[in-house]
């Protein structure tokens, strides 16, 4: 499967200068008119601004320009684009599995964090949906987008083992009005119709100098190219996306700044993008891209994402509140008569009264966290940062399976499956940096965590359970740290070791009626990796070489 993209962009009073990233043309040399170097390229990894080729971690950034110059329409496209960076798709709109350095999400919890400036959006439940979807911002109007490699378990947290992909959307212009829109059409080998995005955004000061708005759009429609033998029906794996974001600044003070951010995006697919496959081989069962289910199998995500960031120069130091609420759905049906027809002495397809069994499930996630972080300022010989979070997740995990007539309409439940979770978490962390010398410094991280959860389920139907609701919780501390010495070889040249830990929590074991002697809870997974790098600018500041080298051992998958 092949596409085919023409694009077009225009900007209305755009004012204000582009942002640079790791590989673009960015400053002219003022010495000399046909030389070029690149620009200095800054990143929030350690959540404070620092010049990317200091930061002693191996990352990636890519700018706005570069996303829209390589048409980086979703998350999917930065796998090409991003070393180490792996997105597995589960065969419809936001359903990928996200992973660094191989470091891959198993079961229900996620291995990777997913930020939005300071919002965290991937859930640390076990069955709290993490690996059934992924945000994706559509990347539109934003600063850039950094990937973090390595566990980044002291200052983010849980599900940070393999790493951080974040988002750093533009804050809204206290004095400037801007606006740019665009425009792509697509279209996919074996693809009945033409795909389309459109996308804009608009920055307005409301009372310039102290209220600004920023607002941004982007949707987009992506042509089927997935056939179905049995139902005779060509395309069918039609794909719709959209994302919104609202952001207001307020600049209360000459020290005080509040950001209030709203978020939406929705997925909305009309089949899943698989293909049938000969059981004995593994080889594609029918020619092109054909699948034999008996029904399509529909599926939406939705997310609701809000944020409060107040921002308060104390003077010595730095104080930053970050609060945030996020409501997210996702549904799927899928075609299971193969599997639980024959069950009822009936054909998959077959029959007046039962011919087809669907599987439909509903997860729904609510989460809050909140976070406080005081981060020094200044250029002393001591650097440091310190933190509070917490974070309160509730969610329903929903399944049913029925056995459907004809008219796919549900004649029996062959089996129901409800599971209520909560996940609560409290941490404090913090970092330190001693500059020994002019060239050699020493960061030294730490972070405590305590989570607590809660695990209500319940089994009915003939092929399910006793329909009797089981708790079972569970409670973990778990300590991560880093340590990164650093050596700056000369203006251009810094070298660098990392030792870091992260985890992924573990959770409250689910309680199979047939299997009692299932321990009752799961202990977390531990990380911990070691890496040596060098990151050097080289002629004359036009080229920029990045090396790491690095070893990981993952504990008590």
């Amino acid at each position: 499967m092949n596409a085919l993209s023409l694009a077009c962009t225009a900007g209305i009073l755009a004012l204000g200068c582009s942002a640079t990233a790791l590989a673009q043309v960015a400053a002219e040399n003022p010495n000399r008119d046909d030389v070029h170097t690149l620009g200095t390229v800054t990143a929030t990894a350690q959540k404070r601004v620092e010049v990317v080729t200091d930061i002693p971690m191996s990352i990636s950034v890519i700018s706005e320009e570069q996303l829209d110059r390589l048409q980086v329409n979703n998350m999917n496209d930065l796998a090409g684009l991003v070393p180490g960076l792996q997105i597995t798709s589960l065969g419809a709109p936001g359903r990928s599995t996200i992973s660094i350095r191989g470091i891959t999400p198993m079961g229900n919890t996620a291995s990777t964090s997913i930020y939005v400036d300071d919002v965290p959006l991937t859930a640390n439940g076990s069955l709290s949906g993490a690996t059934s979807g992924m945000f994706d911002l559509l990347p539109y109007d934003v600063q850039n987008v950094e990937v973090l490699r390595g566990p980044q378990g002291t200052l983010y947290g849980a599900s940070a083992l393999g790493g951080v992909v974040k988002y750093v959307t533009k804050r809204p212009d206290l004095e400037y009005f801007s606006g740019r829109a665009g425009a792509t059409m697509r279209v996919v080998d074996d693809g009945g119709r033409v795909g389309h995005s459109e996308r804009a955004a608009v920055n307005v000061p409301l009372v310039k100098g102290q209220l600004a708005l920023r607002a941004s759009y982007a949707e987009q429609t992506s042509p089927g190219w997935i056939d179905n033998s049995v139902l005779h029906r060509r395309d069918t794996n039609d794909v719709y996306q959209n994302a919104g974001r609202l952001s207001l600044l307020w600049k209360a003070s000459d020290t005080v700044d509040v950001l209030l951010t709203a978020m939406r995006q929705e997925n909305k697919g009309d089949n899943f993008a698989t293909v049938a496959l000969d059981p004995a081989t593994f080889k594609p069962k029918l020619p092109g891209y054909s699948n034999e289910y008996l029904f399509l199998q529909p599926s939406t995500i939705k997310y609701d994402v809000y944020g409060l960031t107040v921002d308060w120069d104390l003077g010595w130091a730095d104080f930053t509140s970050a609060s945030s609420w996020m409501k997210s759905n996702s549904w799927r049906l899928q075609d299971q008569s193969v599997e639980y027809i024959p069950l009822l002495g009936q054909k998959p397809g077959v029959g007046p009264v039962m011919a087809y069994a669907g599987l439909d499930t509903d997860i729904e996630l609510k989460k809050w966290t909140q976070e406080f972080r005081l981060t020094s300022k200044g250029d002393s010989r001591l650097q440091w940062q310190l933190g509070a979070f917490y974070t309160d997740e509730d969610a329903a995990y929903i399944e049913r399976g029925s056995a459907l007539s004809p008219a796919f309409n549900p004649v029996l439940d062959l089996f129901t499956a409800s599971v209520l979770t909560t996940y609560k978490e409290k941490a404090l962390f913090g970092n330190a940096t001693w500059k020994f010398t002019d060239r050699f410094d020493l960061a030294l991280g730490v972070r405590h965590a305590r989570n607590d959860q809660e695990f209500r389920q319940t089994l009915g139907g003939p092929l399910g359970g006793d329909g009797v609701q089981r708790i079972t919780d569970s409670s973990e501390s778990v300590t991560t740290w880093s340590a990164s010495p650093r050596l700056f070889l000369g203006e251009d040249t810094m070298a660098y070791v990392r030792v870091a830990t992260g985890y992924r929590a573990g959770s409250p074991n689910p309680i199979l009626p047939a299997a009692p002697e299932v321990p009752a809870q799961v202990k977390s997974d531990t990380l911990i990796n070691y890496e040596a790098g060098l990151k050097s600018h080289f002629w004359d500041r036009r080229a920029l070489v990045e090396v790491a080298a690095f070893r990981i051992d993952w504990d008590d998958i």
